[in-house]
């Protein structure tokens, strides 16, 4: 009698998660290189974006470790929701904003968060848009493997897969460490506030100072212009 109740993982879905979880681990990289080589910390949504990374990431890790399961998929499904919400917790009043601003003739361009772009767009528009690709991926893969079941064994894996596993751990590691040295213990500061257990000499330049708006000079009125 064959028993259809557990079947191995196709090798294309093993690709596949080994992939997406490279991606995960290029975006938690990207994140440090933005807030310690340009200055960039982050503030609390994206905070919660960084660990909507992580759930993900550790969602498809465990599809590495133990096979596809639906319980790893859904993982990351809500890992992409909470990212969608966080980013756009971001994205949505900029865009309310430019929409005001081009509506309002002659109003002072007014600056929120960080102007710095990343190939065209900014960090947070990049961000909701791989939670969005997430979203996809995670359909995509519960049709491609729909009949996985979960399982609680840990399962061989190749050098390709190991290397995207390890890879992960370490960006993990060191975006925990990022915000442990930001946060410290408590609530996180704002932007450009420090780091809670970084020393003085060490605390990287921030550079929301240099997008913050000027505040324009007060026109003068017929009571100040001399007679």
């Amino acid at each position: 009698m064959m028993n259809f109740a557990m079947r191995p993982p196709r090798p294309a879905s093993i690709t596949f998660n080994a992939l997406a979880l490279l991606a995960i681990c290029a975006v938690l990289c990207t994140t440090l290189v933005w807030e310690f080589g340009h200055g960039y910390a982050p503030d609390a949504a994206a905070q919660l974006q960084r660990l909507a990374y992580l759930m993900a990431g550790a969602g498809l890790l465990l599809n590495l470790r133990f096979g596809p399961s639906p319980a790893h998929y859904a993982m990351t499904l809500a890992a992409a929701l909470i990212g969608i919400a966080a980013a756009g917790l971001q994205v949505l009043p900029r865009l309310v904003g430019s929409a005001t601003e081009a509506a309002t003739a002659g109003a002072p361009a007014m600056a929120t968060g960080s102007p710095a772009t990343l190939l065209g767009m900014q960090p947070a528009t990049w961000s909701l848009a791989g939670f969005a690709v997430l979203l996809v991926y995670c359909t995509f893969m519960l049709m491609l493997d729909r009949r996985a079941t979960d399982n609680s064994m840990p399962r061989r894996v190749g050098m390709f897969t190991a290397l995207s596993m390890w890879l992960f751990f370490f960006a993990a590691l060191g975006t925990t460490v990022a915000t442990g040295l930001q946060c410290g213990v408590s609530t996180c500061p704002a932007p450009g506030q420090g780091y809670a257990w970084l020393p003085a000499e060490w605390q990287p330049t921030p550079a929301l100072a240099d997008v913050q708006a000027e505040p324009l000079p007060a026109a003068a009125t017929t009571a100040d212009k001399p007679r």
